[in-house]
């Protein structure tokens, strides 16, 4: 998107700094603040996660530094600020169709296993009024960020005699669920979020875990079949989760610099927000997108 951007505007400079959040609040909060009152950035794409996203939401509201997350699904994040952005949808879209899918398959017991963070509570939340009284949630067990471990989990699992498991976590997180899952004798059907859809899941977890059925949001546009192949052709793999949708996040961005310098506004976070406040059926590589 930066390239495509600098060779459309030749009179626009457009430096891209980047820092490292790790996916955990305390750290981004840090690397925000790098940003905005150290580097001065005037727009921040990212962060991809949920708890990160609303933990710097106060400092780009507070520094009028406009936000766009490619992957916070949080219900919250709509509620985060008028400077703060995302071009990948709620937990509640995805909650409702993966509710749908577990009550259509007859789970009368459902286990839910997730993430301890803002991502995980705000799934699991969602899940559960989608899911309503017709499923029992027989146990509800959590795990760190970073867990390298989840048998205790597992085996409690084991022990509720669920008929199903919902797994709410990042994909490294799933990595680990597959070397805990044969090892503690499970067999149930897996259920699970959009997490499932990165590669190296099914490549690092040796098929145990094939058969899990997730949800992710799907949008298709002009532009997406054009997006997958040059992406494939620029760096040799299919683009991954959130790829698309970080390329939009970027792509209105500059698109939001551009109409600030050619209308001869000052190019800052204010008139970047006015302009992404704006967009209403953008044809972007993860589907059609407006912001409410």
């Amino acid at each position: 998107a930066l390239q495509d951007f600098t060779s459309t505007n030749p009179g626009i400079k457009v430096r891209l700094q980047v820092e490292d959040s790790r996916g955990e609040a305390a750290v981004g909060v840090n690397a925000a603040q790098k940003l905005v009152e150290i580097d001065g950035v005037k727009a921040v794409m990212g962060d991809v996660t949920s708890g990160v996203t609303l933990a710097v939401a106060p400092l780009m509201n507070e520094r009028k530094v406009a936000l766009v997350s490619p992957g916070a699904s949080a219900p919250k994040v709509s509620d985060a600020g008028d400077f703060v952005f995302r071009t990948w949808p709620s937990d509640t879209f995805e909650a409702a169709a993966i509710a749908t899918h577990i009550k259509n398959s007859n789970i009368a017991k459902l286990a839910i296993l997730r993430v301890n963070n803002e991502y995980g509570i705000a799934m699991e939340a969602a899940l559960r009024s989608h899911l309503g009284p017709e499923v029992q949630i027989a146990a509800a067990e959590s795990f760190d960020q970073g867990a390298r471990d989840l048998r205790t989990q597992l085996l409690k699992v084991k022990e509720s005699g669920a008929n199903a498991i919902f797994f709410i976590g990042f994909p490294e997180a799933a990595i680990v669920l597959g070397s805990a899952y044969s090892a503690v004798g499970l067999s149930l059907p897996i259920f699970a979020t959009s997490g499932f859809e990165d590669p190296q899941v099914p490549e690092k977890t040796g098929g145990v875990l094939n058969g899990t059925i997730y949800a992710k949001p799907l949008g298709e546009s002009a532009a997406t079949a054009a997006f997958k192949e040059k992406y494939k052709k620029a760096f040799g793999v299919e683009a991954g989760i959130t790829s698309d949708t970080a390329y939009d996040a970027t792509t209105l961005i500059l698109k939001a610099i551009a109409a600030a310098a050619s209308s001869n506004k000052a190019v800052n976070g204010e008139a970047i927000r006015d302009h992404l406040l704006q967009v209403r059926d953008y044809v972007g590589a993860s589907g059609v997108l407006s912001f409410d």
